[in-house]
This record gives C-alpha cells, sequence and structure tokens, in this order.
C-alpha cells in the first residue's frame, strides 16, 4: 500500500493509493490514517461518520478479544474441573479401599492393646519380685 503525509500550513494531506484526503487537526488526521489506511476505507468521509466507523472497529475488535479471553478461560476452568472431578474419582476409591481395611485394622490396634495390657502386667510381677 502506498501512503504519502504532507505538512500543511492549515493542516495535514494524506494520500493513500492515489486518493487524497485533507485534515485540519491533529485529531481528524489520526481518524484519517485509522480509516483510510488501517480500516482501508477508500472514500472521503465526514468526520462524525470516520469517528462512527472508528469507534465500531475498535468496539468489535475488543469484542472479540473479550469472547476469545473469555472462551480460553472457560476452557481453561473446563480442563481443571475435570482433572479435579478424575483426582475427586481416584481419592473416593482410596477411601473406599481403607473403609474396607477399617475394621481390620481396628481388630488389630485392639489386639495390640490387649497385648501392651499384658506385657505391662509382666513388667509389674518382675518390678515386684
Amino acid at each position: 500500500m502506498k501512503i504519502s503525509v504532507d505538512t500543511k500550513p492549515n493542516g495535514y494531506s494524506l494520500d493513500v493509493e492515489g486518493n487524497g484526503f485533507f485534515y485540519f487537526n491533529e485529531m481528524d488526521f489520526v481518524a484519517g490514517v485509522i480509516a483510510h489506511v488501517a480500516m482501508k476505507n477508500k472514500k472521503e468521509l465526514e468526520r462524525g461518520t470516520m469517528l462512527s466507523m472508528i469507534f465500531e472497529f475498535m468496539l468489535g475488535e475488543v469484542y472479540t478479544n473479550n469472547v476469545d479471553k473469555l472462551k480460553q478461560t472457560i476452557d481453561r476452568l473446563q480442563n481443571k474441573a475435570n482433572d479435579m472431578d478424575k483426582d475427586f474419582s481416584s481419592i473416593e476409591k482410596k477411601i473406599s479401599a481403607l473403609e474396607k481395611d477399617l475394621p481390620d485394622i481396628v481388630t488389630k490396634i485392639n489386639e495390640l492393646k490387649e497385648q501392651l495390657k499384658e506385657a505391662k502386667k509382666i513388667a509389674e510381677k518382675n518390678e515386684a519380685k
């Protein structure tokens, strides 16, 4: 794309691919560059129309970027939720297995308590002698 810019005593001229545009102030010139160069509009535009086009363009970009970011966030959260669900299932299986072993563990603890009582009795008898 061939672009030419020239400063004039009363404003700025912009030539885009042979289409000439003139702006009286810096703000309109910048808007013109966006409208005619970035957005590739080759028509002469009134200031209000040009600013509306730029606003709609930028709003669309912001909307698209926000939607894309939102989709990425949703995907990331869905993946985390899936991972957490897998972890939860694994934990449930471990708890279930432990619950099955719990009666055996309780029985073993009670047996050890009884052995400890007997060992204390024997120790006390040996001390008494």
